[in-house]
């Protein structure tokens, strides 16, 4: 028994990333929207290498109307982690915009990825 209790906590001190899972009920948050974010980020480094900034612009909007709305619903909920996150990807996002208007794609796919790691952040922590 004590074995186990010892080997449990050398597991959780290996992976202490993994078991940082909020417990905030997140079942009424808009699975539509999280779905439409991630068909728009999927998309949006493509359409960006493919040079068509109309379609990238369209996902940019996407992904910054997604993050308001996730801003919003983790300051209602009170998960000041999330909102952090959500304020880090906001950022991201204007960055896509500030290099889309400087034609600057190289600039606007680092930023896609950089909105695609800050989702990816708050997933980890956020199951859906």
């Amino acid at each position: 028994m004590r074995f186990t209790a010892i080997g449990g906590m050398a597991l959780a001190a290996l992976m202490p990333g993994h078991l940082a899972f909020a417990i905030i009920d997140t079942s009424d948050v808009d699975s539509y929207l999280m779905q439409d974010m991630e068909t728009a980020l999927k998309d949006l480094e493509p359409v960006l290498t493919a040079g068509n900034l109309s379609s990238a612009l369209a996902d940019a909007q996407v992904l910054r109307d997604g993050l308001q709305y996730t801003h919003e619903y983790f300051v209602a909920k009170g998960a000041e982690d999330a909102v952090k996150i959500a304020i880090e990807g906001r950022a991201t996002v204007e960055r896509v915009f500030t290099a889309i208007e400087a034609k600057d794609l190289d600039a606007a796919i680092k930023a896609a990825r950089d909105t695609a790691s800050n989702c990816k952040a708050c997933h980890e922590i956020y199951k859906p």
